[in-house]
């Protein structure tokens, strides 16, 4: 990790015009650069060094190993939550506890001073393709056959693969262009016959197992929305306008769904001033 992908994106980064040094932590699979500036940076030649630095790692992405992912830049680190909320539903299923997340999120999107709007803890659909060695083969197709006949959709990207005795599951990333109700109709082509992926495996609809990240609010599973204000913008004004956004979305909401607000920076700023 630290001469193959390390070491060639912080050379590159060395190539900034007021470069100071990059923190680098390397957990198990990932690399982790913070890239600093030296102290006498111009504030207004910051933007365009992380620019610049966006670039240099985007044309040294080409060039890393085979299966590397990234890399990824973060440059709007400093942006800071004005307000956060709390998205619950008891027993809704996690898909459509997103649609409503992202339905208030267009509507927070629309209220003066807000800059952007975050949807934290989604857990990612995944089709789950679990099939038995044993049957394909009395049928003449291989595993091979079927991560084949999936890749050519190009609809899904491998997630991994479970292996329980003689049974193997297939884990998929859903794809925007694939249709739940259509994947079991996948064809598969081995030794001169077409057949669908569901007379060969059972095809389920399922989330991410185990989930990289959960949120729970007063123990109930749910999502955040994270409100950054716009740069310069009265915080105490941002607070009065969420405060009247608020009571017309949560008469919107559908029966079950709740919208809590976990943290207000307006309450801070107003305690601040008494």
């Amino acid at each position: 990790m630290q001469d193959l992908i390390a070491d060639p994106l912080e050379k590159r980064l060395q190539e900034l015009q007021w470069y100071d040094r990059v923190d680098d932590v390397h957990p198990p699979g990932d690399c982790l650069d913070g890239a600093h500036l030296r102290d006498q940076t111009p504030p207004r030649e910051v933007p365009e060094q992380f620019y610049q630095a966006r670039k240099k790692l985007g044309d040294e992405a080409r060039k890393l190993p085979l299966g590397a992912l990234g890399p990824f830049v973060n440059d709007e680190y400093s942006d800071v939550d004005f307000a956060v909320y709390a998205v619950e539903a008891h027993g809704m299923p996690p898909r459509l506890l997103l649609r409503q997340a992202e339905t208030l999120r267009e509507r927070l999107l629309h209220v003066r001073g807000v800059k952007k709007v975050e949807i934290v803890g989604e857990r990612p659909e995944r089709i789950y393709v679990n099939f038995s060695y044993s049957k394909i083969a009395t049928l003449g197709v291989s595993a091979h056959d079927i991560f084949a006949a999936l890749q050519r959709q190009n609809a899904v990207s491998p997630a991994g693969s479970v292996i329980r005795r003689a049974r193997k599951s297939l884990c998929a990333s859903m794809g925007r262009s694939m249709i739940f109700k259509r994947f079991g109709d996948t064809p598969i082509v081995a030794e001169g016959r077409v057949l669908k992926l569901s007379n060969l495996a059972q095809v389920e609809r399922g989330y991410e197992d185990p989930a990289t990240f959960l949120i729970r609010h007063n123990g109930e599973p749910a999502l955040v929305l994270n409100v950054v204000m716009l740069d310069g913008w009265n915080g105490l004004e941002l607070g009065k306008a969420l405060d009247a956004a608020e009571k017309s979305l949560g008469n919107d909401l559908p029966l079950g769904v709740k919208l809590t607000k976990v943290t207000d920076q307006a309450v801070k700023h107003s305690r601040s001033r008494q």
